[in-house]
């Protein structure tokens, strides 16, 4: 895997979001508490909860040796640890160097992210994740650009799961306005997390898919017991072998 630099300056919300994962990871009892925003989560019940997310990414994305694997947004490593055993490499990103650092702790590769463009070269991995990833952030701009970033350094042929997503009509989610005076509101009253704006909206994937031509994509739906709540769906895309754009299969649910 060859590694790119990545020097752009954090905008407020990556900042807004880095300080309030560092408190989740110093005052959590739990990998739920820290990444999952369950509040009161014993290990036994976290460690039950990622177990049932990897049974859901090894349905969707058939991991073998030969992958590589990146978790966008890996927390404290609880989703990566599980899946690495099956991959040739696996490694994951996060904003936060307190979960970055908990990862490490699992003896997991693991790097820091700066909010900009990820710090890999195009088509690095065959397998990409980002689970819990999309609903804390609040401009549709930066969801979107994380999601193309994710998609660039997916190799042709590759696979990207952006997974446990609220479904805007089925979650019944409260929509919040975009922007740093949402982050800070979310942030002031405890709320990151539970709060949705533009992240969760199943059309923003369109969008990303036309700028990747060839690309194609479908729904499934989420387990209904992580974290608690219905409505969550699966976003899996998948990257054509070569950069010939044919019709990509419209996104359906299942």
């Amino acid at each position: 895997m060859e590694r790119t630099e990545s020097r752009a300056r954090p905008s407020l919300e990556w900042l807004g979001l880095r300080r309030f994962f560092a408190r989740r990871a110093l005052a959590s009892r739990s990998d739920a508490e820290a990444t999952g925003h369950i509040d009161s989560a014993a290990a036994a019940a976290s460690d039950a909860m990622y177990r049932e997310i990897a049974a859901d990414v090894d349905s969707l994305l058939r991991l073998g040796p030969s992958d590589s694997l990146l978790d966008i947004g890996c927390g404290t490593g609880a989703l990566l640890a599980l899946l690495a055993p099956q991959v040739a490499q696996a490694r994951g990103i996060d904003l936060s160097p307190a979960m970055v650092e908990a990862a490490r702790s699992k003896g997991l590769a693991a790097d820091r992210y700066d909010g900009g463009r990820l710090p890999y070269a195009d088509g690095s991995f065959t397998a990409v994740i980002m689970f819990f990833v999309t609903i804390n952030i609040p401009r549709r701009d930066l969801v979107v650009g994380l999601v193309d970033e994710a998609m660039r350094v997916t190799a042709p042929g590759g696979r990207l799961l952006v997974g446990a997503s609220p479904h805007p009509v089925a979650s019944g989610l409260r929509r919040t306005p975009s922007g740093s005076t949402a982050l800070v509101r979310s942030l002031a009253l405890g709320m990151l997390g539970r709060v949705g704006a533009y992240s969760i909206e199943p059309e923003l994937f369109g969008g990303v898919l036309a700028r990747h031509p060839g690309s194609e994509s479908r729904f499934a739906w989420a387990r209904e017991t992580y974290p608690a709540g219905p409505g969550k769906y699966h976003m899996l895309l998948s990257k054509p072998t070569s950069g010939r754009a044919r019709a990509g299969d419209k996104a359906g649910e299942r």
